[in-house]
């Protein structure tokens, strides 16, 4: 869920009896906003105790609220963040594992500096936040140095100012709120792939092939490659399906014991297909049980949430539209090391998407 800001007219006459708004006002205004309705959504979670409920409010005090840049009607907020559809930079969602439901929180940190000539593309305000959240000589820290040489773009880059501020964000964290808060980290690589070519039809190239260098530099190279060749047949064959790379994750862990995820929009939506993406066209052991049941489980929800008129094919006359990012199937691969093989799951809202309104 995205932050449901006061009306207008309550932010105006906040604002100004704050005047002059202050950095020290930005951080009273989201304590006040963020904490109160976090508080809300865990007491009223089984999941909760009252003690583990505090815990997580004073995670979110001490590393959360300072982060999230100046208030959103301030005009010292140029940055419009990709994270929620209105540019709010933290969302909650629930996770749900076994009866377990836990809320995860995902923010893009930002400063008042995010989206100006300082930093034009908001890559300083993430790397501070997590030099502070994380010790930069971890070893759960390499693969976020390697990956984000490859994917992301210097503050002082080429892209101008007006382009980086209408939402190419480039990072984004993720803590599930539980006894042992693990930190993912999101890379989107629009803004590179701006960088390196004007052109909206070569972004989805430039952005395999950013993906190719990042997931060799950290030996993923063989289950990449896998799902790299499986859309580009799809390019060549069935145009019309055309999938692209929206963005990675990955745990912020050991490298030994973290998962690489890569997010993949497809432009067509009926179930054959689907169950094609899933499998990579065949080209996945399909006798491997994990296989099964998430065809099997893809199905169920397919025929739960799809059109009743049996039209499901959600087709974008150009993948790379920046209208386009929340249409079409939503599909991950998460890959490990030690596998040669990557395993292909489905978010429920590329289900939803399909659904009629």
């Amino acid at each position: 869920m995205s932050i449901n800001y006061p009306p207008p007219q309550d932010l105006r006459r906040r604002t100004h009896t704050m005047h002059p708004i202050t950095q020290h006002s930005d951080v009273a205004f989201w304590r006040s906003l963020v904490l109160g309705q976090l508080r809300v959504l865990l007491e009223n979670s089984p999941s909760y105790t009252p003690e583990r409920t505090q815990a997580c409010l004073d995670l979110m005090n001490k590393h959360v609220i300072g982060a999230l840049g100046p208030q959103p009607t301030s005009p010292l907020a140029p940055w419009k963040s990709y994270l929620t559809d209105d540019h709010s930079p933290v969302e909650y969602s629930l996770s749900i594992k076994k009866g377990a439901c836990v809320v995860r929180l995902a923010i893009e940190p930002l400063t008042r500096e995010s989206g100006t000539v300082s930093d034009p593309v908001n890559s300083l305000a993430p790397s501070r936040w997590l030099s502070e959240f994380k010790n930069p000589e971890d070893r759960a820290m390499e693969w976020f140095t390697k990956l984000s040489e490859h994917l992301t773009i210097s503050p002082h880059s080429s892209v101008p100012i007006q382009t980086a501020a209408s939402g190419l964000t480039q990072y984004v964290f993720a803590l599930d709120l539980n006894e042992d808060p693990m930190l993912k980290a999101y890379v989107f690589h629009d803004a590179l792939a701006r960088q390196v070519s004007p052109s909206p039809s070569e972004w989805g190239k430039q952005k395999h092939m950013a993906l190719t260098e990042a997931l060799s530099s950290i030996g993923l190279s063989t289950p990449w490659n896998k799902v790299l060749t499986y859309l580009d047949t799809l390019s060549r064959t069935q145009p019309e399906c055309v999938g692209q790379a929206e963005f990675i994750s990955w745990d912020v862990v050991e490298p030994e014991k973290a998962r690489v995820k890569i997010y993949v929009r497809f432009a067509k939506a009926d179930l054959p297909q689907l169950l094609s993406h899933l499998d990579l066209g065949g080209t996945l052991d399909k006798t491997k049980k994990h296989t099964q049941e998430i065809q099997a489980a893809a199905t169920e929800l397919w025929n739960i949430f799809a059109r009743e008129d049996g039209d499901s094919n959600l087709v974008t006359d150009n993948i790379d539209d920046q209208s386009a990012r929340t249409r079409g199937v939503i599909l991950y691969y998460e890959l490990k090391l030690g596998s040669d093989e990557p395993v292909a799951k489905c978010k429920c809202s590329c289900f939803l998407t399909t659904a009629k309104n």
